[in-house]
């Protein structure tokens, strides 16, 4: 009873914690470019400009100068 298809608790354990590791590393890189996106058009608007998301650039109109 105290193994998993031959597995003991241990090898369990280790490949537990190796998938929460890349699961966690994986995260780390989605929300840092969320983030990274997320400051970009924060940065955009609070600098009176106005973003386009389709060529992800920040466009000042001359009207506003």
């Amino acid at each position: 009873m105290g193994a998993l298809n031959g597995k003991t608790n241990i090898q369990v354990n280790i490949k537990i914690k190796k998938s929460m590791k890349l699961l966690f590393i994986a995260l780390f890189i989605f929300s840092a470019w969320k983030m990274k996106t997320f400051l970009e058009v924060d940065s955009c608007l609070d600098a009176g400009g106005s973003f386009n998301y389709k060529n992800g650039v920040c466009e000042h109109s001359s009207e506003n100068e």
